[in-house]
């Protein structure tokens, strides 16, 4: 019998098993590079929807003051917990970030690994960068990825495929809604013994000419659009693209 789960309850159990870390490191170097270019020495990091803190953690090993928020208990249940055995200082809260409830304003900000894929209407993506905006220093620098359409066919084609990893299969169920072709249906599938869980979230694509003119339709300065975590322009069929902006008035 299939179990299906809360929101991330399934996902936020064996997410850090399947995730290569190396990966985390990479963004790093790159994102510094960023403030490099800009001439921004962050002491202060807002890492939104972050999950069980893979990103965060690494901020704060450098002493960055860094806050995390996610809508998912479950993640931040994992997170703290972390955060207890590595005594970081991180800070949590529960909230949607289209609602930021905060008292400190940040140097920087970070939303990785395709995390605004639930940011499912035009609009709701102007009201969150609003949001992030208001959270911002003045010269505070905002770093956010995308994942294109061309990737959600790329792991359609690979649906029949379970992965093995510690102790359990897991694969993603991919399905393009009929009307509207920027909707993805994702399902997670796993087996954990003999049980099997499932979980799905709806999330939606944008091309990069929308996404450009979302940030123009908001006070921040585009300062630069790359492809896959380099400095090279963003390509059409990118694992993902990535934006930098800043925050100028």
């Amino acid at each position: 019998m299939i179990k299906t789960s809360e929101q991330y309850e399934l996902f936020s159990k064996f997410y850090d098993k399947v995730q290569k870390y190396s990966k985390y490191s990479e963004w790093k170097a790159f994102i510094e590079e960023i403030w490099r270019q800009q001439g921004v020495i962050p002491n202060s990091l807002l890492d939104l929807a972050c999950g069980t803190c893979n990103n965060a953690r690494l901020y704060a090993k450098d002493g960055i003051r860094v806050t995390g928020i996610d809508l998912s208990k479950n993640m931040l249940n994992i997170a703290e917990e972390k955060i207890k055995k590595h005594q970081l200082d991180i800070k949590l809260f529960n909230q949607s970030f289209y609602n930021i409830v905060l008292a400190d304003k940040f140097d920087s900000a970070i939303c990785l690994d395709f995390s605004t894929a639930h940011i499912l209407r035009r609009e709701e993506f102007i009201c969150f960068l609003n949001e992030v905006y208001q959270q911002l220093n003045i010269e505070g620098i905002f770093i956010f990825d995308v994942k294109p359409r061309i990737d959600y066919e790329r792991k359609f084609a690979k649906c029949s495929e379970f992965t093995k990893v510690n102790g359990l299969k897991y694969k993603w169920i991919i399905k393009f809604d009929e009307q509207d072709h920027s909707l993805v249906y994702v399902t997670l599938l796993a087996k954990i013994k003999e049980r099997e869980f499932q979980e799905q979230n709806l999330i939606k694509t944008y091309t990069l000419e929308e996404l450009k003119e979302i940030i123009a339709q908001t006070n921040f300065e585009l300062i630069g659009a790359y492809d896959n975590y380099q400095f090279t322009e963003p390509k059409e069929d990118s694992k993902f693209w990535v934006f930098a902006l800043q925050k100028n008035k």
